[in-house]
């Protein structure tokens, strides 16, 4: 394991901004786009996400042996909380679950659970496994935000191996532009995809960090398998987290021990 194990915790200044879980099936279920089954489906997810929305895509493929261009269009389904901070979308293959509220991984598994048995109840995409399932998290480390100037440097937050050249004390804050791809296999089945570096606020202009991770596995994926794929990729998730930013940090960030 590259990245020794760590204590959960919960973070009262969190910088997680953005979690999204993707199942994809492997192969598209066509009896999605049908009106039947949707009215019951709702039934079965309402209380949680008693939202519903319908859109149309449009995907251009280009042929250049024939130099000919094939338009094709599919319906996404949208469900929502009516915060609007957590949702839901299917489109007979792939089921993402994107919150901008994460509070713990209970309440956000249970979701994604209820989605994937009322797909099955209704016999959708019933009996089939999955080709790739993923858990994604986007943390934002904005200095001012957390109570540091905005002239802390880096190196003291976050990890020297993943700042590289932004950790240099000559140019350290006139870097205007830096990121950085890791592909690291964590064991024989999860994987993690990492893009970090720095971005900018739009509304303050203050640079800022970003560590967006992608833990995923791929292959012929059971039913069964799903949720303790997911639990084996959150627990990497914080291992990952924590390796990337300093004690000060840590300690800035309030952590808090879950029992």
């Amino acid at each position: 394991m590259p990245f020794k194990p760590r204590e959960r915790v919960r973070f009262n200044k969190n910088p997680l901004k953005e979690v999204i879980c993707q199942l994809t099936f492997v192969a598209k279920d066509e009896k999605y786009d049908t009106p039947e089954w949707l009215v019951h489906f709702h039934d079965l997810i309402r209380d949680k996400l008693p939202f519903l929305n319908k859109r149309n895509e449009v995907t251009v493929d280009v042929n250049t042996d024939t130099q000919s261009i094939t338009e094709h269009q599919e319906t996404i389904y949208e469900f929502s909380n009516l915060e609007s901070t957590l949702n839901v979308t299917y489109d007979g293959q792939n089921v993402t679950c994107f919150t901008s509220d994460y509070t713990c991984k209970e309440d956000f598994f249970s979701v994604i659970e209820l989605f994937r048995s009322s797909l099955m109840k209704i016999e959708l995409n019933n009996n089939m496994p999955f080709s790739r399932v993923s858990l994604r998290y986007k943390d934002v480390i904005e200095r001012s935000d957390l109570g540091y100037s905005k002239n802390e440097p880096w190196s003291s937050l976050l990890n020297e191996r993943l700042t590289g050249a932004i950790s240099a004390h000559e140019f350290s804050e006139d870097v205007r532009g830096f990121q950085s791809k890791l592909a690291i296999k964590l064991d024989s089945d999860i994987s993690l995809n990492s893009t970090y570096g720095l971005i900018r606020n739009i509304k303050t202009e203050e640079m800022c960090f970003l560590i967006d991770c992608d833990f995923f596995i791929e292959g012929v994926i059971n039913d069964d398998d799903v949720m303790p794929h997911l639990s084996r990729a959150n627990e990497y998730a914080r291992n990952f987290f924590q390796w990337c930013i300093t004690e000060k940090l840590y300690q800035g960030l309030e952590p808090t021990k879950i029992e």
